[in-house]
């Protein structure tokens, strides 16, 4: 008996470090096209390595800004800075709440801002996440958080991203990475934003529907909210602007609202300001540039009273 699980233990060992050694050929060798389940790409789409390496040196900021795309195309730190506000934008590609916990314990005592602004687009409340551990995974650290949430998400494609930032890790590929400032039609802009060339979003109609809460990423977004309140900063939930159209095309706005509104110092910019569809947004649920220079003076104009 004791020589079968021996056996099973040494089938169970060689099985895994031969999985280990296949992946990373497999990454390292075939094309891009043929690896389903396999995302090493450092960098990425949304420049999240600049903005976690450029984190790493950053402190004493006045406010961070937090959320999804909806944040890093939307808080533009070069007009913060021209009213003296310095700020960091540390919003990455679909970030839902369980990620955002993870950037919360690793970065927010050691930047020590004196407000947050929480962007909390509805869709941030839905869906698995995987994505976006995955992006966090091949541009930042590995620790014990971002383990447990991956067997948490228990999910093939972020099995094998952990093994690939280990292994990037070990051979020095991600620390020694330079992430270049443009990518196709987005320019990283220093304090985390990231702006995309001027395009207009041609209009289109959108089904009714009702924005899905997933209940386990609400109480992560809770437990998120009592990080911040613990730690003395000042809290501000923001809904960036979306088209009016696929807004509208949505049945329990009202419902949402009330559940921001419950949880803290709450701002619907659908309904505080007022941006054209086709002028303002380069798609259905993202400014352009002309409707971020508009969204970023009326906070500014909000965000006045918390940093006295």
């Amino acid at each position: 008996m004791i020589t079968f699980f021996r056996n099973i233990i040494h089938f169970v060992l060689v099985s895994v470090i031969g999985y280990i050694i296949l992946l990373i050929l497999w990454g390292e060798v075939v094309p891009r096209p043929l690896k389903k389940n396999l995302f090493n790409n450092i960098g990425g789409y949304g420049h999240t390595h600049a903005r976690l390496k450029e984190i790493k040196t950053t402190s004493n900021i006045d406010v961070l800004f937090l959320g999804s795309s909806h944040t890093y195309r939307s808080f533009d730190t070069r007009i913060f800075d021209k009213h003296e506000i310095k700020s960091f934008n540390l919003g990455t590609n679909a970030q839902k709440a369980h990620q955002t916990n993870i950037l919360l314990k690793r970065y927010l005592k050691k930047i020590k801002p004196k407000v947050v602004i929480y962007e909390v687009y509805p869709g941030n409340l839905s869906g698995d996440g995987v994505e976006s551990t995955i992006n966090i995974i091949n541009n930042d650290n590995i620790d014990l958080n971002i383990v447990k949430l991956a067997f948490k998400q228990n999910n093939l494609k972020i099995y094998n991203a952990l093994v690939f930032s280990v292994y990037y890790d070990v051979i020095q590929k991600k620390i020694n990475y330079k992430q270049p400032k443009k990518s196709y039609d987005d320019v990283y802009i220093n304090g985390g934003f990231v702006q995309k060339n001027i395009k207009y979003f041609k209009n289109i109609s959108h089904k009714k529907s009702e924005w899905i809460i997933d209940r386990q990423q609400l109480k992560i977004f809770e437990e998120n909210i009592k990080i911040i309140k613990e730690n003395n900063i000042k809290l501000i939930l923001v809904q960036a602007p979306i088209t009016k159209n696929f807004y509208n095309s949505h049945s329990n706005n009202q419902y949402y609202d009330s559940i921001m509104n419950s949880l803290g110092n709450y701002y619907n910019f659908n309904k505080l300001m007022s941006v054209n569809d086709s002028l303002h947004f380069y798609d259905y649920h993202h400014l352009n540039q002309n409707g971020v220079n508009i969204f970023n003076e009326k906070m500014i104009k909000i965000l006045g009273n918390q940093l006295r």
